[in-house]
């Protein structure tokens, strides 16, 4: 599912399910918020003094490189989630505990030159008079993972505007990148030259995967504004 078709499904999936939580519980909150899962909106409700849940949601997009040991990829990073919370209030105040399961749609497209692959495995190849094509690609995480977070706010205490704050992490898995070799027709005139550029975007993918490792444990900070009904 491509974006923004999948941000679409899941602000959708989040309004469905948020929708039923006021029915279990006490009374609800709509909050607005930004921060590393984007601009959003949430919905709050509340079963006890000290429990209650939540369904947030989020997306932007923001372009950065993304490089391995000697390739440089233009990166457009996709940003969005959708996480139920249940939130745990231990002394039934401000300060909350707060564990879930998020909706991940947090992608990456990548590309680069073809050439900067040939070169990387030939660095004396002579400078070419013709173009070899482009390596784009994919790489996401996995779409059902885990959400823990520490927060400071409670819609349920005081007057009926609040504010709102989350620091934690999103555990998204190792991605999974997908690389193709979109030649040139310059190169589709030589037979076998697709094939052999395309072994090249095979090879890379795993060097991709190594590279975005890091993204694996996403940080998750937010700040928002809620209101009680």
């Amino acid at each position: 599912m491509k974006w923004p078709t999948r941000s679409l499904f899941l602000a959708l999936l989040s309004l469905s399910i948020g929708g039923t939580l006021p029915l279990f519980g006490q009374g609800a909150a709509i909050g607005a918020h930004g921060g590393t899962q984007g601009l959003g909106l949430s919905l709050t409700t509340q079963f006890t003094e000290k429990v209650g849940a939540r369904v947030i949601g989020g997306q932007y997009s923001t372009d950065r490189t993304v490089s391995t040991d000697s390739i440089d990829y233009q990166g457009d990073f996709q940003i969005g989630s959708v996480l139920a919370l249940i939130d745990w209030y231990p002394s039934g105040g401000t300060f909350r505990i707060s564990a879930g399961i998020g909706w991940n749609d947090n992608q990456v497209d990548v590309s680069a030159p073809l050439e900067a692959l040939v070169r990387d495995q030939l660095p004396d190849l002579p400078p070419l008079d013709f173009d070899l094509g482009t390596a784009e690609g994919n790489a996401s995480g996995e779409e059902l993972v885990p959400v823990l977070l520490l927060g400071w706010g409670n819609p349920f205490r005081g007057s009926r505007v609040g504010v709102s704050f989350d620091l934690g992490v999103l555990y998204q898995g190792e991605p999974t990148v997908e690389l193709e070799a979109r030649t040139s027709p310059a190169v589709n005139a030589i037979p076998g030259a697709p094939a052999i550029l395309q072994a090249l975007a095979d090879i890379e993918e795993s060097r991709l995967e190594e590279e975005l490792k890091d993204y694996s444990i996403v940080p998750v900070v937010s700040l928002g504004v809620t209101f009680r009904f």
